[in-house]
């Protein structure tokens, strides 16, 4: 999927990093145009170009395969626009003013409802 300015110029590319709470297929369906990946795993924001704009939903939690919030920061500060919802993606949104971070789980990180990453790890 590509983003599009007001001028009708495609802007970015569009990755999607889904897993046990989205899956890939429909991911697919409801996204045809965006690349749609399994879940985010460090060293999978090095390997994108800007511009581009990636949803992280969910990812690998294991402390040494995770994405970091370094890396997050690393790739918005090269034009790369990061979101965060559901699982992995609501956490690091949370922990991240830079990324933008939407739907409801998000708000529980947000407001402090919740506070651990075991709360929305999926198995």
């Amino acid at each position: 999927m590509n983003l599009v300015d007001p001028n009708g110029i495609a802007a970015a590319r569009t990755f999607v990093f889904v897993g046990p709470s989205l899956s890939p297929a429909l991911a697919r369906e409801l996204l045809p145009l965006a690349e749609i990946r399994g879940p985010i795993r460090r060293g999978d924001l090095d390997a994108i170009d800007a511009p581009a704009v990636v949803a992280i939903i969910d990812g690998i939690f294991d402390s040494s395969h995770a994405v970091s919030p370094r890396e997050i920061r690393t790739a918005v500060s090269r034009g790369i626009k990061v979101l965060g919802a559901s699982s992995m993606g609501a956490l690091r949104a949370a922990e991240i003013p830079q990324m933008l971070g939407v739907g409801r789980v998000y708000g529980m990180y947000r407001d402090g409802v919740i506070d651990r990453d075991d709360e929305v790890a999926v198995l």
